[in-house]
């Protein structure tokens, strides 16, 4: 299946992918990374731009990159009375939508043909072009030719079952109904679909160098389920770095030595509280109730996940710093790239600008994560599950520019979630630290990863894809995405 269902990315470069391997002593992990490549140039329609081009003119800019947004555009502000609207109006929301790129700016003319050159205002820090160094270096190993790009992962060969099934089995649950949907309804939709990547492509030099940026997947997520939307981060100039955690809350981790790590379901007796019983006499002492180990609560459950998932993400940005220096790896660490990229690393990587994105559970670990580590300078949260936040975090301000993007049923499947949503904004702004919450109106929890790309009508009629197309909402949320993080890494341009 050819990547009609995706959509275009909407910055000036093209996107490849590799699937890697990164190991520690105590860890090992599977990451997909998503990075900038330059684009093929297009050759221009007979008797099309024949004029323009002898002239030496820039390429028109496209009608749908000038035209303002509809009155009606999916895109809307929190209620008024909430804590995101009372003293910032994040005026980068209006300018992403309007303003084009300076004439005078580095990449100006480059970008005066990309979609996104009118619509983000920052766009012309060094995103636009080829760059870099053009210049070969010597390598003795044949590089392959770019393909593109699948989709779904690989299992390696290793005795499992595979991830269209796992997808089916998180939904589902274990038995015979997620067996034959994941093999007979997921497999077959999902084993051909190609994302608008290329494998084994080179990688383009932006400007000022790669934006560093984790992605943190969802409960029930893998690496490959949020394409779209790092498919398009990387568009822009940042090398997008998405792990497959292993505490049990990715459907499936496959690893390329074999390693296996299945979805942890929430343990029956975490949901419902068991009831105590009377015992007859002759029991033993490890028969009374309260001697017996209490099962863990659904809350202690998911946090000792998310503080997993946390040092997962501090280990990748471990990682990607140590591959930026050139140097080598520590002692016991193994963070291998693919031929591809051996070497154009080195010194190509500004950690200054190190951000991080997450759906659902991935958005409170990346809440969690720029708590604990302050190289993490922006935060963009999808439909964000704050449930399992550590109480301190919780309870404090953010500590980084943090943008929340919240489906039209946030505040009915959160209920507590909104409150502490408000409290976090309320208490960040207090400290001068810059965060909003934006909805998307016709969206619901799913629309932010992959799914209702590839299965529009069945995602919306069981109701986890709201009812704007999802081409569309997801392109209200790329837009804000790229402009609300060139925002937040540059605050030295804003006007």
């Amino acid at each position: 299946m050819p990547f009609l269902e995706f959509p275009e990315p909407t910055g000036p470069f093209g996107v490849a992918q590799c699937d890697c391997l990164w190991s520690s002593p105590d860890r090992k992990l599977v990451v997909r990374i998503f990075y900038p490549t330059p684009k093929p140039e297009q050759k221009p329609a007979e008797g099309e731009g024949d004029k323009e081009e002898a002239a030496g003119d820039p390429p028109s800019t496209p009608k749908a990159a000038t035209e303002p947004a509809p009155a009606d555009s999916p895109a809307r502000e929190a209620p008024a009375d909430s804590p995101s609207t009372s003293k910032h109006p994040f005026s980068w929301l209006a300018k992403a939508a309007k303003e084009p790129a300076p004439a005078d700016s580095p990449s100006g003319e480059a970008l005066a043909d990309s979609p996104s050159a009118s619509k983000h205002p920052f766009s012309w820090l060094g995103f636009g072009g080829g760059g870099g160094n053009e210049e070969e270096k010597p390598n003795p190993k044949p590089k392959p030719a770019p393909r593109p790009a699948a989709w779904l992962p690989e299992t390696y060969g290793a005795r499992t079952i595979g991830y269209a099934e796992a997808y089916a089995k998180f939904m589902w649950r274990p038995g015979i109904n997620s067996a034959v949907i994941g093999t007979l309804g997921f497999l077959p939709l999902m084993h051909n679909v190609q994302t608008r990547t290329l494998q084994d492509a080179p990688l383009a030099h932006p400007p000022g160098g790669l934006r560093p940026l984790v992605y943190s997947h969802g409960l029930g997520g893998s690496r490959s389920c949020y394409s779209a939307v790092c498919v398009d981060l990387a568009s822009h100039g940042y090398f997008v770095v998405a792990p497959e955690h292993t505490d049990g809350s990715a459907c499936l981790s496959v690893m390329p030595d074999k390693t296996v790590v299945e979805h942890r379901f929430v343990p029956y007796k975490s949901v419902i509280k068991p009831q105590e019983k009377r015992i007859p006499g002759g029991f033993t002492r490890s028969l009374v109730p309260h001697l017996q180990p209490k099962p863990l609560t659904q809350y202690e459950f998911r946090n000792g996940q998310l503080l997993l998932r946390v040092s997962e993400m501090l280990f990748v940005a471990d990682c990607i710093e140590t591959l930026s220096k050139g140097g080598a790896a520590r002692e016991g660490w193994s963070h291998p790239l693919p031929p591809c990229l051996e070497g154009e690393l080195a010194g190509a990587v500004d950690m200054a600008k190190l951000s991080c994105c997450g759906h659902s559970f991935g958005g409170a670990t990346c809440v969690q994560a720029c708590v604990r580590d302050p190289r993490f300078k922006a935060c963009v949260a999808h439909d964000a599950w704050l449930f399992p936040l550590s109480d301190d975090v919780a309870s404090g301000p953010l500590a980084a520019p943090t943008l929340f993007l919240n489906a039209d049923t946030f505040d009915m499947l959160w209920e507590e979630g909104s409150r502490v949503l408000c409290s976090l904004l309320q208490r960040s702004r207090d400290k001068g630290v810059e965060a909003a919450a934006y909805g998307v109106n016709g969206t619901r929890h799913q629309n932010y990863s992959d799914f209702p790309l590839l299965a529009p009508q069945i995602t919306m009629s069981i109701g986890v894809a709201g009812s704007t197309d999802p081409k569309v909402a997801l392109d209200v949320v790329h837009r804000c995405d790229a402009s609300f993080l060139d925002h937040a890494l540059y605050p030295e341009m804003r006007s």
